[in-house]
């Protein structure tokens, strides 16, 4: 041993034998006696060989065992056997890491395209979205469901502005659903972007083989020409080489289709925000749309700025190109009644326009929620950093006689450093190895539960950025944590310390940098608890909303028909003579007891929009829809009646010119008045229909978006060539819907089916973006309250291993298990009672960032609160209870022995 720490230690030396002389010695003397023996040989020798190694291995080894030990390796080996000793201590610091990488990794491969990595395309910093508008009138308004508003831009517009700055590369797109692309029924990929020529130039992308030709963006034939996604060949046609001249029948009546003639390279996401596009072709613009200014086919413009030229100045140029156009644009008479101010001017011209990048537009809609996610996981983070540490500082007070003895043999402060880090590099990368390999289920499980509507700019998937992201976040944590069991080894304190565990008797530890990381841990907590709660609760309030209409055992058909009848949005006699066939046809399954039908698209997009005359005086309604019903329809669905009658069958199946309105469609038409008898005017037929009825709204455009509606005669007001079939079951929907398809393909084989399921379940599909923003943000919630469980079940651990002498003594006085654990819970109710004060002022701010997304709650609701205060209480007092419950359990003979 060396001669300066013999006498720097001495002290604790002989504290140390001592207390092994107290703790460890067996009964009997002569048994004391072999015992004392051992224990100074074994000393005597440990202590030669030390000298002896010293001195054979010269400077070298004099260094190293100056610096206490042989190297990393030792100390690993070291820390495995001190970890299997104390398994709660490595179970609770490996899970709450598990558990938090597991989260974060999972959120940063979906937020990673969104929020990190650049667009795949070349130089994607020079690409810009222009986006036409009007002078002190926003955006349009944003359409129900999440879909990305905008005013689109004409042919005319494109002209223009190519003519203004024809040095700046510039396309011009349509994204749009296009039915009949899936590989079936109840198949979502089916998005389509129409494409100019010069798209592949001015995003400098190029298919993987195959692509168009300059003839296809001229003709539009019967099998239009289409690019495929790389996911579609890979997925649905199996990586096939013979890809290129498959065609796709989308309208088996007259033979009009798709041919693939190639495919896009792995990777490549559409840039647009308005689909999940999966396949491209060739914008062909109408003679009509090209001539006429106010035909936007054109939904979104991008251009590729050359070095030099700022978004400013384009927009400057762009100036003149818009009075060009509105000169071009036909002269239009008086607004017409009903019209705003603001409507009728967004049918006129543009008069000023907006450019941003194309990244900032796309994530426009979606960054706000990633950003929320990627905050989330910081905050996650870094509660798991101060619980692990807080569960070490409390594994490095148990271990003080340990670490006195290491520095009495020689160890420096570097040793001791090095021991710790080890331990803590040891046990995060076994909670990060746990956390990774779980992040693929909850990985999958996200992007099952991500709308189709939330396009992700990088496909989600666990690659070497999202490793990187781990090893840097693991290697950051290790350093953090062992801060602070570092600090408590090699203070005076601790080496003051290593004979004896606690204090004196009678003093009580108190540690404010305890009770202040109790009460910062709970704060943030609380915060995400609050979150949480908020979104998860807005989601069960949609689910327990009571829909007034029967939808248990409905089983909900989406058609469309293609072939006679399906002219556009014109009333047709062959359409109403097919869908009284096809219904008649369904009517006869097994275990279908009433069919009904609508021509409108239920929770997708609205039903047939106004087809009515507002009253006199009254402002037209633009969120009012036209439902044609047929005969059966309030029988099969028995929508609750506010108000009135509803038509019977003989009065639905004649055409009799009257009509049921929803509640709110009454409020907007006759305001303060009853509509019972009122008149509703077609457009297109001039006849008046009587209103007969009023019903309670139902939320026909998302299950958490109100619907005003009105119900009339399909035959007389059915303008669509799309069909809904509602069939009531006896309860066996799997097999009746499997028989219905089949009965569609037998009597009207020119019947498209785009979906067949339950109603149940198609209104639940309607709020999927709620429902993923609750799992997202409720799993959060649920993984800090664990972590700050564990964290608190560490402190607390701490405190009670320093008041082993105190526990004693209150024992021997008399005092009861139960009576000690209750001390040791309400003494730290303060500090979590200041977090939750904390943590509830934060809330209050940050929870608006989510009150646009919560249905029927308001940020103030005092269930969410409460039900935040009682889970993190609950955890708070679960995670003190168990080691103080612990404490209290102790032999009062071993605590007073401790000294």
């Amino acid at each position: 041993m060396p001669e300066s720490h013999r006498w720097r230690y001495a002290d604790e030396q002989v504290r140390l034998f001592e207390q092994v002389w107290m703790e460890e010695r067996p009964d009997g003397g002569i048994a004391q006696l072999r015992w004392a023996c051992v224990l100074i040989v074994q000393s005597v020798l440990a202590a030669i060989g030390a000298r002896l190694d010293v001195s054979r291995r010269g400077g070298y080894a004099r260094n190293v065992h100056r610096r206490g030990g042989a190297g990393m390796g030792s100390d690993f080996r070291f820390t495995l056997r001190s970890v299997r000793a104390s398994s709660w201590y490595a179970v609770a610091v490996v899970g709450v890491i598990a558990v938090t990488m597991a989260l974060a990794t999972t959120a940063f491969a979906i937020v990673d395209g969104v929020l990190f990595q650049p667009l795949a395309f070349q130089q994607s910093d020079r690409l810009f979205r222009i986006e036409p508008g009007f002078t002190n009138i926003g955006q349009a308004a944003a359409v129900p469901g999440g879909a990305v508003p905008t005013f689109g831009a004409s042919h005319i517009d494109l002209l223009n502005w190519q003519s203004a700055v024809p040095e700046v590369p510039m396309t011009g797109f349509r994204a749009q659903p296009w039915m009949g692309l899936g590989a079936g029924v109840n198949d979502s990929t089916a998005g389509v972007a129409l494409i100019q020529p010069n798209f592949f130039d001015v995003f400098g992308v190029a298919p993987l083989f195959g692509g168009f030709s300059a003839q296809d963006f001229v003709d539009e034939p019967r099998l239009r020409p289409v690019l495929a996604s790389y996911d579609v060949w890979t997925s649905r046609y199996e990586s096939a080489p013979d890809i290129v001249g498959r065609e796709i029948i989308t309208d088996r009546a007259g033979g009009y289709g798709v041919r693939i003639v190639g495919v896009m390279p792995k990777g490549f996401v559409f840039p647009t925000a308005r689909a999940e596009v999966h396949f491209l072709s060739p914008l062909v613009s109408p003679a009509a749309a090209r001539n006429d200014p106010g035909v936007r086919f054109i939904s979104e413009v991008v251009v590729r700025l050359p070095e030099g030229l700022t978004p400013e100045v384009l927009r400057e140029r762009l100036a003149p190109a818009l009075s060009a156009t509105a000169r071009q644009f036909p002269a239009r008479g008086p607004k017409p009644d009903g019209w705003s101010d603001a409507g009728w001017r967004r049918q006129g011209p543009f008069d000023a326009v907006s450019i941003s990048t194309l990244a900032e537009s796309l994530g426009r809609r979606s960054r706000p929620l990633f950003m929320a996610v990627f905050a989330a996981v910081l905050l996650l983070l870094a509660i798991a950093a101060v619980n692990v540490s807080s569960l070490m500082t409390a594994r490095a007070l148990e271990r003080q006689h340990e670490i006195g003895v290491r520095r009495s043999l020689g160890a420096g402060p570097w040793a001791i450093a090095r021991l710790w880090t080890v331990e803590a590099a040891t046990l995060l990368t076994l909670g990060g190895v746990a956390g990774v390999l779980a992040s693929p289920l909850l990985l999958d499980l996200f992007l099952r539960l991500l709308p189709s509507d939330v396009v992700l700019l990088k496909p989600a998937r666990l690659d070497w950025r999202v490793a990187g992201f781990v090893a840097m976040t693991l290697a950051l944590l290790s350093a953090l944590v062992a801060v602070a069991p570092i600090r408590r080894s090699l203070t005076r304190r601790s080496l003051s310390a290593a004979g004896s565990q606690t204090r004196g008797a009678s003093e009580r530890v108190r540690t404010p940098g305890r009770r202040l990381v109790v009460a910062l841990q709970v704060g943030v907590a609380f915060v995400l608890t609050v979150g949480g709660a908020s979104l998860v609760g807005s989601l069960l309030t949609v689910y327990a909303h009571e829909l007034p209409i029967r939808t248990r055992g409905i089983v909900v058909l989406k058609v469309m028909l293609q072939g006679p009848g399906n002219g556009g949005m014109d009333l047709s006699p062959e359409r109403a003579e097919r869908e009284r066939a096809l219904r008649t046809r369904l009517a006869s399954v097994r275990g279908v007891s009433s069919v009904a039908s609508t021509a409108a698209q239920v929770l997708a997009g609205g039903g047939n929009m106004t087809w009515f005359l507002p009253p006199a005086g009254t402002k037209h309604p633009a969120n009012i829809d036209t439902w044609p019903v047929t005969e059966g329809f309030y029988d099969t669905l028995a929508p609750e009646v506010i108000e009135g009658r509803l038509p019977s069958n003989d009065e639905l199946r004649a055409s009799a010119p009257l009509v049921v309105v929803s509640q709110r469609a009454a409020q907007a038409y006759w305001p303060g008045k009853s509509a019972l008898g009122a008149t509703l005017t077609d457009q297109q037929s001039k006849v008046a229909f009587t209103v007969v009825g009023v019903v309670k709204d139902v939320r026909w455009l998302a299950w958490d978006i109100e619907t005003p509606v009105v119900y009339g005669p399909y035959a007389a007001v059915g303008r669509a060539p799309w069909l809904t079939y509602f069939l009531r079951t006896d309860g066996n929907t799997g097999s009746v819907t499997a028989d219905a398809l089949r009965a569609i393909e037998e009597r009207d084989p020119l019947a498209g089916v785009s979906r067949a399921d339950t109603l149940d379940s198609v209104f639940r599909d309607s709020v999927s973006i709620r429902r993923f923003q609750s799992w997202l943000f409720g799993g959060f919630a649920a993984a800090a309250l664990v972590v700050v469980g564990v964290g608190i079940f560490g402190l607390i651990a701490m405190a009670a291993a320093r008041r082993t002498k105190e526990v004693g003594i209150r024992c021997a006085l008399g005092a009861t298990p139960g009576a000690l654990t209750t001390l040791m819970v309400r003494e730290q109710l303060g500090a979590v009672a200041v977090g939750l004060l904390v943590g509830g002022l934060v809330a209050a701010w940050a929870v608006r960032f989510v009150e646009s997304y919560l249905f029927e709650l308001t940020t103030a609701d005092p269930r969410i609160w409460l039900s935040a205060t009682v889970l993190v209480l609950l955890t708070a007092c679960a995670g003190a209870l168990i080691p103080a419950w612990r404490a209290s359990r102790i032999d009062p003979l071993k605590a007073l022995r401790v000294e």
